[in-house]
C-alpha cells in the first residue's frame, strides 16, 4: 500500500537530487556535488531521508552507505540514472581530471535533431533565468561568439535558489526546518524551472549537454514517483534490491504506462461563433480549452497520486503523462475517460471528445545503451513507443463512446438531448440542451445564448486585463464550468487582490499565466500566448476592448483587409519519433531529449511569441534586431491578435500586412531558435472583415496545407478565391502564389517588391509607406495592365490547365513604350532604361519564377496602395463596394 507521505518526500529528493551542482559551478570548492548539495540542504531541511537520497545519488557513495533496504535513495538512485539514459559512471565535481567542464553552457536541444551540427555550427544558451527580461534566449552558434556560464552567474543564480529554499520553511509567518517537508511539488518544481532551466545537466565534455537541469530533475522525479507506485501496489519493499543490485533485471519490467490525452472537436468548439463579438468569443474559446486541458491533466495526475512532474508534455490539444503500470491506475484512467466525455455530452454534445490510451513500457524504452546502432531494434524502442500508443489512440476514436453513453444519446429524455428552453436553440454553439439568455457580445438582442457561450464571451473579454493573470478552480458553479468527476468544478479569473480573501483549503487547482513566480500561494505558470492591441471601450471603463476584426483591417496599409494567419510546425510527429538519430548510431532518442525537446518548443509558441508580435526578436547580448517589413517602416507592436499558439501551431488575425510581416518574423526567429532545424509551413488570406469566421479558419487553413503539400517549409497566400482552389486540386503547374521562405524573402521582397518601388514613382495621392523611390512615373490603370500581362504568361487557358497561356508580346512591348518619359527627365530615362530591360527579360524568359514572383510582388503593392477616399478594381477604376475581386 502506497504511503503518501514516502511518496512526497520521494518527489522533493528527486527533484533537489542535483542541487550541489549549483553549488559546486559557483565557487572553486572541490568536493562532489552530491556533498555540496546536501551541506546546502541541511541548512533548511532536516528530513533525514531526503538528506541522504541527495548525498548518495551515485553508485560509489550508495554501496558504501548502508542504508536500510527500504530507503528511498535507492529509488531516487536508479530514476537518476533512468531519466539521465545510460549509468552513471563518473560524478561532476568527483575529480578535476575526469573531463568535466563546469562553465560549459547548455547546448541547444535542436543541436542534434536531424542528425548532429559540426562542432561550430553547434548553438549554446546564455546563463540566465527562465523569466529573466523577455529576449529570446537563442543558441550562440560557436562559430559566430564563444559563450561560457560564468561562475558569477551561477552564484546570482545559487543566491536566488536558496531564497526560495528559505521561503519553504515558512508556515503561519513561523521559520523552521520542520516545515521544509510541506513544500508543494509543484511550488518547488517551479523555483526549479525558473532557475534552472538554462543550466546543462552534465557538464561532461564527452557528452551532450543538450539537457537542462530543470528538465532532468523533473525527469528525474517522474521516474522516481512512478516506480514508487508500482512496488506499492507489488508490495515491493526491498528497495535496494530492485533499484540497485538487481536493476538490469527491473529494467525489463513493464514498470511504467506512457499515457496519452487527445482532445477531439477542437476547431469545431472555437470556430462555431457569431460573427458578433467575434474575436473576443475565439480568444475566449481557445483559452478555456488550454486552461481544460491543463486541469483535465492535474485531475488524472492527483488521481493517480502523481504530480505534475509526471507530465511529460502539454499543447496542442494533447498530453502525455508518466504513470505507474498497475491496475489501478488503468481502471482509474478509463473511469475519468467516461466520467469527462458524459461531461462533454451534456455541455457542448458530440463536438469535444477526450481519448485516453497508454501503452505499457520498461526502463530499457527510455534508456538507449552505449553501444546501440541507428535503425536497429534496440535503438529505435523510445520511438516505437511513441508509435504505438498514437495507433492505439487512433484505433479507440473510432469507438468514442460506450453502451451507457449511446443508449443516453438515443434516449429524447436523458440529461444529454432534454431540452429545457422550448424549441429553441443557441445561437452561437446550437445546443437546445441550455437555458438561453441575450448574448452579451450583441447588442440587438436577436441573439440568443446558453450559459456556456455567455461565459465564453466574458471570459474572452476578461482574460485581456494586465492584472487578471490568476486563475482558480473552485468546487461551486459561479464561474466557468469545467469537467468534474464528482462535484461541480468552475474556474475564476482574478488579481492578487481577489486571491488573498479566498481560503488555501478550498482552492482545487491553482494557475497564474505569464507570471513566473515562486512563493507559497501560486502554484502552475502557464505561458500562454495572448498577445493583442486594445483600447478601452469607452472613456473611464474598466474593461479593455479587444479590437475587432474591423479595427484591425482598418490598421492596414492600404486596402482594408484582415490578415489572416495559419501555421504549424512541419512533421512534428516523425521528429518526436525518429529525429534524433545520428548516422554514426550515435544515441541521442531518449525520453529526456524527447522532453526537453516539447518543452523548449512550448516556450516558444506559448512564451516567446509575445515578445515576437511586440517587435522583441533581439537576444541576449544584442541591442536590437530589425523586424521584417514589406515597406521599410519600422513599428514597435504589431497590429495584430494572436487566437491560439499552441505547442507547435499557430492561428493570428490582423492587418494584413503586418500580420504578413509578422509571419516572417516567425519564420526567421523559429530558424534562429532551433539552429535551423526546425520548419514551419503557413497559409495567408486576406479578407473582408465581416467573412464567416469558420470559412477564414478554413480557407487560410486551406492555404497552409497547400504549403505542406508543395514542399513544406513555405508560405502561401490568398490571391483570389478560384485561384486558390485551381491550386489545391493541381490544375495549375505550380501554386501561384506560394514559396520557400528564403525565396519569399530574398527574391519576392528583397528583389521584386524593391525593384518595383526603387524605379517606379506612383500615384502622389497614394499611401506614403508604399510611395517608390524611383523616378519614374507610373499610374493605377498601367499597373493593372502589368498584371494582366503577368497572369496572362501564368495562367493556364481555360481549355487546357497543363498548358500556359501565350502573352501576347507585342501588346507588352506597346505597354513598355508608352511608359518612357520625356527624355529631359534624366533621372526619370534612366529608370525607364533599367525597368524595360529588366521586365522584359522577366516576363519573355521561359522559365516562369521571375514573373510569378513579380506578380505576387505587385499585388501585395496594389493591396498597399490606396486612394485618399475609395479603393479600386483589378482594372484601376473606382470601385464603390470597396472590394478588389481579382487581385
Amino acid at each position: 500500500m502506497r504511503n503518501i507521505e514516502k511518496l512526497h518526500k520521494i518527489t522533493l529528493a528527486a527533484l533537489l537530487h542535483d542541487c550541489g551542482k549549483i553549488v559546486y559551478r559557483s565557487n572553486d570548492i572541490k568536493r562532489t556535488h552530491s556533498l555540496l548539495g546536501t551541506e546546502l540542504l541541511m541548512k533548511y531541511c532536516n528530513d533525514k531521508e531526503i538528506l541522504q537520497a541527495v548525498k548518495y545519488h551515485h553508485g560509489k557513495a550508495l554501496a558504501q552507505a548502508k542504508l536500510a533496504n527500504d530507503n528511498i535513495a535507492y529509488i531516487v538512485y536508479e530514476a537518476d540514472n533512468i531519466a539521465a539514459g545510460f549509468d552513471r559512471r563518473d560524478e561532476e565535481g568527483a575529480d578535476i581530471k575526469t573531463g568535466f567542464n563546469k562553465y560549459v553552457p547548455l547546448e541547444s536541444v535542436f543541436n542534434h535533431l536531424q542528425g548532429s551540427c559540426p562542432d561550430t555550427d553547434k548553438a549554446y544558451h546564455y546563463l540566465r533565468g527562465l523569466a529573466q527580461g523577455e529576449k529570446i534566449n537563442y543558441g550562440i552558434r560557436a562559430s559566430d561568439n564563444k559563450i561560457q556560464a560564468s561562475r558569477d552567474n551561477y552564484a546570482k543564480l545559487l543566491n536566488y535558489f536558496e531564497e526560495n529554499l528559505q521561503s519553504l520553511m515558512i508556515k503561519n509567518g513561523k521559520i523552521a526546518k520542520d516545515n521544509f517537508i510541506n513544500a508543494g511539488a509543484a511550488q518547488l518544481l517551479k523555483i526549479i524551472e525558473a532557475i534552472c532551466s538554462y543550466m546543462p545537466s552534465s557538464t561532461m565534455q564527452k557528452q551532450a549537454t543538450d539537457i537542462s537541469l530543470y528538465d532532468h530533475v523533473k525527469l528525474t522525479a517522474a521516474i522516481a514517483n512512478a516506480m514508487y507506485l508500482y512496488f506499492a501496489e507489488n508490495n515491493i519493499i526491498d528497495y535496494k534490491k530492485a533499484c540497485f543490485k538487481n536493476n538490469k533485471d527491473y529494467r525489463q519490467k513493464d514498470m511504467f504506462l506512457l499515457v496519452s490525452g487527445d482532445m477531439s472537436g477542437i476547431q469545431d468548439f472555437i470556430y462555431t461563433i457569431a460573427n458578433a463579438g467575434a474575436l473576443k468569443s475565439l480568444r475566449g474559446r481557445s483559452f478555456y480549452l488550454d486552461m481544460v486541458l491543463e486541469y483535465l491533466a492535474d485531475e488524472i495526475l492527483q488521481e493517480l497520486g502523481l504530480n505534475r512532474c509526471n507530465l511529460i508534455y502539454t499543447g496542442g490539444g494533447h498530453f502525455y503523462l508518466l504513470a505507474a503500470n498497475t491496475q489501478t491506475v488503468k481502471d482509474k484512467i478509463a473511469q475519468m475517460k467516461n466520467k469527462c466525455n458524459e461531461w462533454f455530452l451534456q455541455k457542448t454534445g458530440t463536438t469535444l471528445y477526450l481519448e485516453l490510451g497508454w501503452q505499457e513500457c520498461s526502463a530499457v524504452n527510455f534508456m538507449v545503451p552505449d553501444n546501440a546502432v541507428a535503425d536497429t531494434e534496440e535503438y529505435e524502442q523510445i520511438g516505437e513507443l511513441f508509435r504505438k500508443l498514437s495507433s492505439k489512440l487512433s484505433k479507440q476514436k473510432l469507438c468514442r463512446y460506450n453502451k451507457q453513453q449511446l443508449i443516453k444519446m438515443f434516449d429524447p429524455q436523458s440529461a444529454i438531448n432534454k431540452t429545457r428552453d422550448g424549441i429553441r436553440e443557441c445561437g452561437i454553439c446550437h445546443t437546445s440542451t441550455a437555458v438561453l439568455a441575450d448574448f452579451h457580445g450583441s447588442n440587438d438582442g436577436n441573439t440568443k445564448a446558453c450559459i456556456l457561450c455567455n461565459k465564453l464571451y466574458d471570459f474572452g473579454r476578461e482574460i485581456i486585463a494586465e492584472d487578471k493573470t490568476i486563475f482558480v478552480v473552485l468546487n461551486d458553479n459561479k464561474g466557468l464550468p469545467l469537467p468534474s468527476w464528482d462535484n461541480e468544478c468552475s474556474l475564476h479569473i482574478m488579481d492578487k487582490k481577489c486571491l488573498a480573501d479566498y481560503d488555501e483549503n478550498k482552492i482545487k487547482h491553482l494557475y497564474t499565466k505569464n507570471v513566473l513566480e515562486t512563493g507559497n500561494r501560486l502554484a502552475t505558470n502557464l505561458w500562454v500566448g495572448d498577445y493583442i492591441v486594445h483600447k478601452l471601450e469607452q472613456e473611464n471603463s474598466k474593461y479593455l476592448q479587444i479590437a475587432d476584426f474591423e479595427y484591425l483591417a482598418e490598421q492596414s496599409q492600404g486596402i482594408k483587409r484582415l490578415g489572416v494567419l495559419r501555421a504549424d510546425v512541419d512533421r512534428l510527429g516523425q521528429t518526436f519519433a525518429t529525429a534524433f538519430r545520428d548516422e554514426n548510431g550515435t544515441h541521442y532518442l531518449t525520453l529526456s531529449r524527447i522532453a526537453a525537446l516539447s518543452r523548449q518548443l512550448s516556450l516558444f509558441f506559448k512564451k516567446y511569441i509575445n515578445s515576437i508580435c511586440k517587435g522583441n526578436i533581439a537576444g541576449e547580448n544584442e541591442l536590437d534586431k530589425p523586424l521584417f517589413s514589406l515597406w521599410n517602416n519600422k513599428k514597435n507592436g504589431r497590429q495584430l491578435a494572436i487566437v491560439y499558439s499552441g505547442g507547435d501551431d499557430v492561428f493570428v488575425v490582423g492587418a494584413w500586412d503586418e500580420v504578413l510581416e509578422f509571419a516572417v518574423d516567425l519564420y526567421q526567429t523559429l530558424n534562429h531558435f532551433s539552429n535551423g532545424k526546425i520548419t514551419i509551413s503557413a497559409g495567408m488570406a486576406m479578407l473582408e472583415h465581416n467573412y464567416p469566421i469558420s470559412q477564414m479558419a478554413n480557407i487560410a487553413g486551406q492555404l497552409e496545407s497547400l504549403a505542406k503539400d508543395s514542399g513544406r517549409n513555405r508560405i502561401a497566400l490568398l490571391d483570389n478565391i478560384e485561384q486558390m482552389w485551381a491550386d489545391i486540386k493541381g490544375k495549375n503547374k505550380q501554386p501561384v502564389h506560394c514559396y520557400e521562405w528564403p525565396v519569399f524573402i530574398d527574391e519576392v521582397v528583397g528583389e521584386k517588391i524593391l525593384f518595383l518601388k526603387k524605379h517606379f514613382k506612383f500615384n502622389t495621392e497614394m499611401e506614403e509607406a508604399v510611395l517608390g523611390q524611383g523616378h519614374l512615373p507610373i499610374g493605377k490603370g498601367q499597373l493593372y495592365r502589368l498584371l494582366e500581362f503577368l497572369r496572362e504568361k501564368i495562367n493556364g487557358s481555360e481549355e487546357n490547365q497543363d498548358k500556359p497561356q501565350r502573352m501576347n508580346i507585342a501588346r507588352f512591348i506597346y505597354w513598355l513604350a508608352r511608359l518612357q518619359p520625356d527624355k529631359k527627365d534624366i533621372a526619370a530615362d534612366a529608370d525607364y532604361q533599367k525597368v524595360r530591360g529588366k521586365l522584359y527579360d522577366w516576363l519573355t524568359e521561359k522559365d516562369w519564377q521571375n514573373s510569378r514572383q513579380l506578380l505576387t510582388a505587385l499585388v501585395l503593392i496594389i493591396y498597399g496602395l490606396r486612394d485618399k477616399n475609395k479603393e479600386m478594381d483589378n482594372g484601376g477604376k473606382e470601385n464603390g463596394t470597396k472590394y478588389i475581386r481579382r487581385s
